[in-house]
Formats: C-alpha cells, sequence, structure tokens
C-alpha cells in the first residue's frame, strides 16, 4: 500500500480553462477506390439507388470493396459518413491527416469548423443522426425530430415506412446506399458549402467555447450522459461515453462558464493542450500568474480578463499538461451556503468524477476503463470518513486495520484476487486530487495496473477536520 504526499490545506483557488477537442474514434472496415466503371456484384442496376451510388463512386465520394462489393446494406459510422460527405464538397480543403492521427480527424476538424453537431462515436449512425447533420448544413440546429420533419420538407429524405417522424424511423442505422442518397440531394440542394465562422481565438473544447449557449452545447454535443454538481453555483454537463473526448462543461442559466477536460484535443492561442510539454507553451498569453502556486509544479494557475485557467502537469512525463480547466472570471465557490443535503451530493459528484479521470488515464494508455462497485464504494467512503473524524491520515487506522482488513469485514476479501488502495486529503475537488495521484508514481501505478477491473471510490467532507475533504479510491479484481 501506498501512502501518497499529505499535502497542506489550501484556500480555494479562483481557476479557469479550456480548448477545442479533435475527437478520436474507432474506424470501421475502409473501402479501396473502384473505378467508376465497376459494377458492384450486389448491386444491380435495379437497385433503387443504383444511380446515386454511380454518381458518388464518379465523384470520388464512395467506394467499393476489394472483393467487388458495394455493401449496400452495411451500416455507415459518424466517421464514414462525414468522409463522404466533405468529399462531396472539394471546396472544404480537407487535408491529410498528420503522422499518427487517425484518418478522420481532418473531417472531424472540418465539421468543427462549421459547427456541425456530431458525437464523435465509432458506432452505427442512425437516420436521425443523419437529418440533424444534414439540417446543420443548412444552417438548421434542431433536435433529432425537428431535424427528421426539415429534411423531409426540403425533400433531402423520405421516411421508411411514411413521411412522419414515426415513420422516419431515426433509430435506424444508415445504410451505405441511404447515405449517398442523402448526400446526392443535398448536393442538388446546396452545390456549395457555407463558409465556416471564423475560426475561434480562444479556448474551445469540442467546438464549445465560455459563453455558448447551453442549446449549443446540446446540438454539438448531445445530451449529456451525466450531471454532476460543482463547487460552484453552475452544474456539471458530464460527457463520458467516448474517453478519448471526455469533457465537463459548466453550465449555469443557460450559459456555459467552464470547461475541463483532461482527453487529448485542446487547442488555443496560447498553445496549450494535453499533451503539449510546459515549455511549448506561450504563458504570457494565458494572463498573469494567479492563486497559490503549487511546490510540487504540478499544476499553475493564469488570470486575464476572459478567462482563470490551470494548466495541470504531468511531472513524471516531462511535464506535459495532463488536464486544463477553464472558468468564467469571478466565479466564486458557494461553500459558505451549502447545506448538508448538498454537500454530499457534491461529494457523489468527485467520486463519479474520479471514476471518468482515471478510466481516461488508463484508456489513453491502452488499457480497459474500470467499472464501478457500489460494495468496495462503500468501504471506500467509510474509510474517508473514518480518517477525517479521528483525524489521522494513513492506509492503516489506529484499530490496525488495512485495506486487506477492511475488504474482508465487507466481505469482500472471499472472491477478490487483487487490491489496491489510493488516499489523498486537502485537495479541494476531484481534478486536484486526479492531479496528485498521478503526478506520485506509487498512486500512478495502481491507477494503470492492468489487473484491475473494478473500482469504488468514497469522498468525506468532514467539518472541523484537520484536512476537510478525504478522498479514498479501492482498486480490485474478483475471480
Amino acid at each position: 500500500m501506498l501512502k501518497l504526499y499529505k499535502p497542506q490545506l489550501k484556500r480555494r483557488l479562483g481557476i479557469a480553462a479550456s480548448s477545442a477537442v479533435i475527437l478520436a474514434l474507432a474506424a470501421g472496415v475502409v473501402p479501396v477506390h473502384a473505378d467508376s466503371s465497376i459494377q458492384f456484384s450486389d448491386l444491380p442496376p435495379a437497385h433503387w439507388a443504383y444511380k446515386t451510388v454511380q454518381w458518388a463512386q464518379e465523384h470520388h465520394i464512395v467506394q467499393g470493396y476489394q472483393d467487388g462489393t458495394f455493401r449496400p446494406n452495411q451500416a455507415v459510422s459518424e466517421p464514414e459518413f462525414l468522409a463522404m460527405l466533405l468529399r462531396a464538397y472539394p471546396e472544404a480543403g480537407i487535408d491529410k491527416p498528420s503522422a499518427g492521427s487517425p484518418w478522420y480527424t481532418p473531417y472531424y476538424e472540418a465539421a468543427r469548423a462549421f459547427g456541425w453537431p456530431v458525437e464523435g462515436s465509432g458506432a452505427s449512425f442512425t437516420r436521425g443522426q443523419v437529418a440533424r447533420l444534414l439540417a446543420a448544413v443548412q444552417g438548421q440546429s434542431l433536435s433529432v425530430n425537428e431535424a427528421v420533419q426539415y429534411v423531409m420538407k426540403q425533400g433531402l429524405a423520405n421516411g421508411k415506412t411514411t413521411n412522419t417522424v414515426e415513420g422516419f424511423k431515426a433509430a435506424d442505422s444508415l445504410s451505405r446506399a441511404e447515405a449517398q442518397t442523402f448526400i446526392y440531394r443535398l448536393k442538388e440542394l446546396q452545390p456549395a458549402l457555407n463558409q465556416p465562422a471564423q475560426a475561434a481565438k480562444d479556448w474551445t473544447l469540442n467546438g464549445i467555447q465560455i459563453g455558448d449557449a447551453e442549446s449549443r452545447v446540446i446540438s454539438t454535443l448531445g445530451q449529456p450522459d451525466r450531471k454532476d454538481a460543482s463547487a460552484y453555483d453552475f452544474q456539471w454537463y458530464v460527457y463520458n461515453k467516448n474517453y478519448n473526448r471526455f469533457a465537463q462543461i459548466g453550465i449555469v442559466q443557460g450559459k456555459v462558464v467552464a470547461l475541463y477536460a483532461n482527453a487529448g484535443g485542446w487547442s488555443s492561442v496560447s498553445g496549450a493542450a494535453v499533451g503539449v510539454s510546459k515549455g511549448q507553451i506561450k504563458p504570457e498569453s494565458l494572463g498573469k500568474p494567479t492563486g497559490f502556486p503549487d511546490s510540487k509544479q504540478r499544476w499553475a494557475t493564469y488570470t486575464s480578463s476572459s478567462y482563470e485557467t490551470t494548466l495541470f502537469f504531468d511531472t513524471l512525463d516531462h511535464n506535459k499538461i495532463d488536464a486544463i480547466l477553464l472558468l468564467q472570471p469571478g466565479m466564486k465557490a458557494n461553500d459558505a451556503t451549502r447545506s448538508e443535503s448538498s454537500q454530499q451530493e457534491l461529494m457523489r459528484a468527485y467520486e463519479r468524477e474520479l471514476l471518468d479521470l482515471t478510466n481516461v488515464v488508463r484508456v489513453s494508455n491502452g488499457l480497459k476503463p474500470l467499472i464501478w462497485n457500489d460494495p468496495i464504494s462503500e468501504v471506500a467512503r467509510a474509510y474517508s470518513k473514518d480518517m477525517g473524524t479521528r483525524n489521522f491520515f494513513s492506509h492503516t487506522s489506529p484499530d490496525g486495520d488495512s485495506v486487506r482488513e477492511r475488504f474482508t469485514k465487507a466481505g469482500l476479501m472471499k472472491s477478490a484476487s487483487s487490491f489496491g488502495e489510493n488516499i489523498a486529503a486537502g485537495y479541494e475537488n476531484a481534478f486536484y486530487t486526479h492531479a496528485g495521484w498521478v503526478n506520485s508514481q506509487g498512486h500512478r501505478d495502481n491507477i494503470l495496473r492492468e489487473g484491475y477491473k473494478e473500482l469504488g471510490i468514497g469522498v468525506a467532507f468532514i467539518k472541523n477536520s484537520e484536512y476537510g475533504l478525504y478522498y479514498t479510491q479501492n482498486f480490485a479484481s474478483f475471480r
């Protein structure tokens, strides 16, 4: 068991950060180029999509497979559809991906520039999702049902059974044949793309900026996977379906006031981005250094008239930026007015966030994400409360119990094949706690241990205790 550096209790910092994210997606089978004169064995001239497929092939929008098939009924993923759509508009000027980047990266960069709603999933693309995207190309930011009505009215698509929202079958996967037909009709209606808005000079995250409306967040990223309390007046919209593009968007009164992510893809005029080393950024463009400097240089906070930015660094990996937090200036924590119930809600939010942050690190290192385990969390929560109540900080309680004894008393050792523990105290929220753990080799080793499968986290706030906030992270695998 490893003992975390015992931090001093700090005042809450005024912090902020943000950026623009390019998605990391699972690519499907990429077709090979086929000359337009080639006839596909599974697409006879009598097929309903024959002419549009031939048109798409002639314009190098779609390709066949090496076995001479087109596979018209095969489902299309979002990155595949984006590629087809943007190939229909050569003026979009899609570049080749940079070395080491996935093939679809330039298509997502273009989609973000145009402000199109993209999900970032390699799974099958639904007819409802494509309706939203087709409407967005026409300058319409609509819900799925609104988009379905819009594209049918414009003649871009027909219903599968009837020309109604229900008959459109928005939840059905989009097929390769349907994709070519939709793109053909769109190209007829709109021969050229509207130029994207001038690229934002400030921070963005997944195309979202401080000051954006909540409706734009939903139209761009979809509904959040979870909503969390924060230490401020805003609520976190958490997007964790794809850990390669994990993000938290802070929203209050229908407006974005905070951004956080420890996933890759941040972009700003400062040059700061997750994975970029400290020496490569332009700190003067971030504002003036502010807040309490960290003696271990694990984070730094800057304030300007537009943002309060905190960069979290990975001191074990060449001081690369590990995460970024952006706040609208003047955001104040509301600890003084928090009720007992809201305090507990905040602790539960920190627990779930620490699971997400841990999984982002694991996935980025080629490991499987950990699964939340309620019984383990109860053990972790009880131990965090015990440390605060009895004012000690150790992997061993004053009674001599270690994590093994705690697991045994909870009946978990009967089937546990491996287990581990990280603890922390005094850090003001999940972001700083995670930064402390990933910058400590032993705790980092626990986070990245391949054999662990499940995770339980317990956070406790104990008023008048030495450190206030106590964190316990228990890892385990079971036979």
